[in-house]
């Protein structure tokens, strides 16, 4: 597969044998506006209800009420769910985040793809994390913790969106709680999965084969059409070509 636009932590996997007819182009500035997702893909923005323990008194810190922050040892912590549709695959994160001001500043930040990596980030500053919604939450349709981590296929309807709008990559990133009331979107087939740390889900090389997998194949036979290239350089560069292939490159100095 060879890739166009953007730089993304799988690029490596090229080094290491692809199929050159395969392309995948990422599209700078592609977004799809949360109610369109949750309208059109039946991929709805997820509540998730946490309750923070004091990991050595199992005293409640806080009970969190759809609310992203909570303080605690003199540090304020950040909390923001990150989703990722990757190959047909629905991918659910948090993005934690402790900063300090005393005795010195600090900053502290990762996202994290399991529950138990999550608590063993948490218990570096003495806290646990435990599911927080009561039964009706569940009936609702809303995501309770012990199913929130972990790959799961998409819903038909969101598969057959990502197919017919030829998508690879969907991510969405909670905004943080003062800026609640700002539009939301997914970033369609960007280059940001090494911000959201997705290397801790899959490996470089692993990750470009999916990719490569389901852009020759899944969408290639999906009968749609390959993405229309109308940027010059860029079609230059997918059939191989430099600027200096039709002209001849400046002398050097020499």
């Amino acid at each position: 597969m060879r890739i166009i636009g953007g730089r993304d932590y799988y690029d490596s996997g090229m080094a290491l044998g692809h199929d050159e007819h395969v392309v995948f182009v990422r599209e700078k500035d592609r977004w799809l506006p949360a109610q369109d997702a949750a309208r059109d893909a039946a991929l709805p923005y997820e509540a998730l209800r946490l309750r923070y323990l004091d990991a050595r008194t199992g005293d409640v810190v806080r009970h969190d009420s759809y609310e992203a922050s909570l303080v605690h040892g003199g540090a304020t912590f950040l909390v923001r769910r990150v989703t990722a549709v990757v190959c047909g695959k629905l991918h659910r994160g948090l993005d934690v985040e402790r900063s300090a001001s005393w005795p010195h500043p600090s900053q502290d930040r990762a996202v994290l793809w399991t529950l138990e990596s999550l608590n063993e980030w948490l218990a570096r500053f003495g806290l646990r994390a435990e599911d927080g919604a009561k039964e009706w939450f569940e009936r609702e349709g809303r995501v309770r913790l012990p199913g929130y981590f972990g790959a799961k296929d998409l819903p038909p309807k969101a598969m057959d969106y990502v197919v017919a709008n030829r998508i690879a990559v969907m991510t969405f990133v909670d905004k943080p709680a003062w800026g609640a009331n700002e539009a939301c979107a997914w970033r369609v087939n960007g280059d940001d999965l090494k911000d959201i740390q997705f290397y801790r889900v899959m490996d470089a090389y692993t990750l470009f084969q999916e990719i490569e997998m389901w852009v020759g194949g899944v969408l290639a036979s999906s009968g749609n059409p390959m993405v229309e290239i109308k940027d010059d350089k860029v079609k230059a560069a997918k059939h191989g070509f430099d600027e200096w292939s039709f002209r001849k490159p400046p002398r050097t100095a020499g």
